[in-house]
């Protein structure tokens, strides 16, 4: 078959999760549409196209001028090169990719959508309705888990038999080891953290659908978190209508509002005790698979498939309904008994159990079997 992928937001983790998967697919002749901030070394056998620009643009209507110029490209290469499958993984102007979505339709080309969530983080008026008749147009609807599944059908009145299962696999960073380790403890340092501390850490792209606001309230609001000289909290990326007032007087509050590099992600990552995912609302999230793959326990609350993961192995802890005080009682349970922490941090075991089940060639495989049609 030959396929289009297309991602425009093919930067971060998502550029990530776009190489472990396309390493995988066999037996199809794969074109990438991706973003110019794409990280990653160029996919071998596959044709790569840096078609989306838009990150540079300063205006939101030169972004949008961009982004349908990249749309257009991609029709004509459609209608040159007849593929028979269109992939694609995000929708960033509704409109024009709606659009988009009805001209491959007409042309008689099988169009899939991962739906990474049923609706945009930040809902808007009508996002609902766009969604419902975008997800009713397409062929085939990939989800993470089973319980989006089924939201999504009964959400959107759809029938299960078009959406698709496919896990979301562990993503491996490509950064040297050492330089992470030997940047982790120039930020210990730095922080004044020491080996035998406890760090929570909130990292990525901070917004409401997150919970960064309940982890603020319960730092601002509990002395045995705020006043301890052993326990830090860092938030660390570029924050979207967080309110950090409540907590920046505290000495163990680190919080650096930023978009920042991998290795400095990794270094965090590997710096932190337990990463913290109270999500308001998500399908799966990248992060957590971030955190598996340098074995950094996380809680996670009981939204989406966040809490898949711990079927598989015991990686950390399902807080249940992300709220004040399911966060808070977990939280001071692991301050007051650190040694929970490192029981499971050490035990590798665990985390190479989640780390098969979410095998990126058993997802590649997946995903090569629904374009040939035998899934």
């Amino acid at each position: 078959m030959k396929v289009f992928y297309i991602n425009p937001q093919s930067y971060n983790n998502l550029s990530t999760y776009d190489l472990s998967l396309l390493k995988n697919i066999q037996g199809h002749d794969v074109t990438y549409y991706h973003c110019d901030q794409y990280q990653h070394d160029i996919l071998p056998g596959n044709s790569n196209k840096c078609y989306f620009h838009y990150n540079k643009k300063k205006y939101g209507i030169t972004k949008g001028i961009s982004y349908l110029c990249s749309i257009i490209r991609i029709t004509i290469d459609a209608i040159i090169h007849k593929p028979d499958i269109v992939h694609v993984q995000w929708l960033r102007v509704w409109h024009i990719d709606y659009v988009f979505a009805l001209l491959m339709h007409w042309m008689g080309i099988r169009l899939i959508f991962t739906a990474h969530n049923i609706l945009p983080h930040v809902i808007k008026k009508n996002d609902k309705r766009h969604y419902k008749r975008y997800y009713k147009l397409v062929d085939n609807i990939i989800v993470h888990n089973s319980r989006t599944r089924k939201e999504l059908a009964e959400l959107m009145d759809i029938s299960e038999r078009k959406i698709k299962v496919i896990f979301h696999g562990v993503l491996n960073s490509d950064t040297a080891k050492a330089d992470v380790i030997s940047r982790a403890e120039e930020l210990r340092e730095l922080l004044h953290i020491k080996p035998s501390d406890i760090v929570f850490s909130c990292l990525g792209v901070q917004k409401e659908y997150k919970g960064t606001s309940l982890v603020i309230d319960i730092w601002a609001d509990n002395p045995e978190l705020n006043a301890n000289p052993n326990t830090h909290l860092l938030i660390v990326g570029r924050s979207h209508g967080i309110d950090y007032a409540p907590i920046i007087g505290f000495s163990n509050v680190y919080i650096l509002d930023q978009m920042i590099s991998d290795l400095d992600f990794d270094a965090y990552l590997h710096l932190s005790s337990a990463i913290l995912l109270p999500y308001i609302r998500i399908s799966q999230s990248g992060l957590l698979f971030s955190a598996v793959n340098q074995h950094i326990p996380v809680l996670v609350s009981d939204v989406g498939g966040l809490t898949e993961p711990l079927s598989y192995g015991n990686i950390g802890w399902n807080i249940g309904t992300p709220t004040k005080e399911n966060l808070q009682r977990q939280m001071l349970e692991l301050v007051r008994r650190p040694d929970e922490i490192e029981a499971i941090k050490n035990n590798s075991q665990e985390f190479d159990k989640v780390r098969k089940a979410y095998d990126w060639e058993s997802i590649g495989e997946k995903t090569s079997s629904l374009y040939s049609g035998e899934y």
